[in-house]
């Protein structure tokens, strides 16, 4: 006996069905990795049993996949994406210290050292840290900017922006320099500023690879679905 295959018409009445069960499914990763199981084992029902309809095999399909349904299945997937996208992200952290990019923060950190002690000398800095504020305020545009973009580019670039932790990790580090700047010597001052100006343009580098990355994924995967006319039903 052949083995049952769905038809096209088949496959996007499985795609409204996951959909119904949570505007969530609609996400195209998350949609393509259940119609993925859930195709499977209604194909496999419909083997069992020709008289079995469409309508019944996804009913009882559904059933076997537990109380929660679809939902331990998207939430491994999800976690699966954050583990990859991190892996990722510490992987070029690693290469970063290779590449041509690291002298350049290096001299960045210099420059914003040296620029320090120079209008300190001249007394033209409140408290000493006016350099590092503005890295800061600068470093933390830029991410707001892009965890807005986070928030509507859709599920892998979400998990991109939680698995790439040291972004915010750095600016509270910048955050409590500054706090206890008045606590210490003009040349500690100065080291610390341009140390953290240095690792704030290292991490927006590398944070902005990892949205790029991301980026791209979503829009082979959205190719992806195109070909095979999968369309994200919301009901």
């Amino acid at each position: 006996m052949d083995k049952r295959i769905l038809s096209p018409e088949e496959l996007d009445r499985l795609h409204r069905f996951i959909i119904s069960r949570s505007a969530r499914f609609s996400q195209p990763p998350l949609l393509l990795e259940i119609t993925d199981h859930f195709a499977c084992k209604v194909e496999e029902l419909l083997q069992q049993d020709s008289k079995l309809d469409l309508e019944a095999a996804m009913a009882q399909a559904h059933r076997s996949f537990g109380v929660k349904g679809f939902a331990p299945l998207a939430e491994a997937f999800e976690k699966s994406v954050y583990h990859r996208y991190k892996t990722w992200y510490r992987r070029e952290q690693k290469q970063f210290l290779l590449s041509l990019h690291l002298p350049g923060m290096i001299l960045l950190g210099a420059l914003a050292g040296k620029l320090f002690l120079a209008m300190a000398h001249r007394h033209l800095l409140q408290n000493g840290m006016g350099i590092l504020c503005s890295a800061e305020l600068l470093y933390g545009v830029a991410i707001l900017i892009l965890r807005q973009r986070a928030k509507t580019g859709g599920l892998l670039i979400e998990k991109a922006h939680e698995a790439s932790v040291s972004t915010i990790f750095w600016l509270w580090v910048g955050l409590a320099v500054i706090l206890a700047a008045g606590f210490l010597s003009p040349q500690a001052q100065a080291w610390l500023t341009g140390m953290i100006t240095a690792l704030l343009g290292a991490n927006l580098v590398l944070f902005a690879r990892l949205m790029k990355k991301a980026a791209t994924d979503t829009a082979e995967l959205k190719q992806q679905m195109n070909a095979l006319n999968v369309t994200p039903y919301i009901h």
